[in-house]
């Protein structure tokens, strides 16, 4: 990782530590906050999320679910993000709708 790299993710994860739950739970009509990999603030349509859920084998994990914590934890605990969702694959096929979704989104 470059040095521009680590502070544009920095520079993103603190914006998504500093974001508000109150303001995710108004969006939670009109879709999910999320931040791009350019750093930008970007909303998810709640109905794709839903279709590409709905399209998966495995579960797709939001913010607030039970087992959302668990699952974006790593290994290395310096790192703490919030991704906007955790598709949590379970097949091969599972693998290429979830990195399609995340091209389209």
């Amino acid at each position: 990782m470059n040095r521009r790299e680590f502070c544009c993710n920095a520079a993103v994860a603190g914006v998504a530590a500093a974001y508000p739950a109150a303001l995710l739970a108004a969006n939670a009509e009109t879709g999910i906050a999320a931040i791009s990999l350019d750093g930008k603030p970007i909303e998810l349509p709640r109905a794709a999320v839903r279709d590409f859920g709905k399209s998966l084998t495995g579960p797709v994990l939001l913010a607030g679910d039970p087992d959302y914590d668990g699952a974006r934890r790593i290994w290395n605990g310096m790192f703490d993000k919030h991704p906007a969702l955790i598709a949590r694959c379970r097949s091969n096929e599972d693998v290429s709708r979830a990195v399609a979704f995340a091209r389209d989104h």
